[in-house]
């Protein structure tokens, strides 16, 4: 519950400045963890096909 509290209270104040993901793998150079909240570059459609990079968050 307080996960999903912080990613509409995040969405909220960072507008369209960036995404905020919620459990989603991220790509680093030897794992893909998949953290709880994750705050992205914008647009969203960058990850359709691969998850995010260390350099999107």
């Amino acid at each position: 519950m307080e996960c999903q509290r912080a990613v509409k209270y995040l969405r909220h104040i960072l507008g369209n400045l960036a995404e905020v993901m919620e459990a989603h793998p991220i790509t680093l150079v030897n794992s893909k963890p998949e953290p709880d909240i994750t705050i992205v570059s914008s647009p969203d459609t960058l990850y359709l096909e691969r998850h995010p990079y260390r350099e999107d968050i």
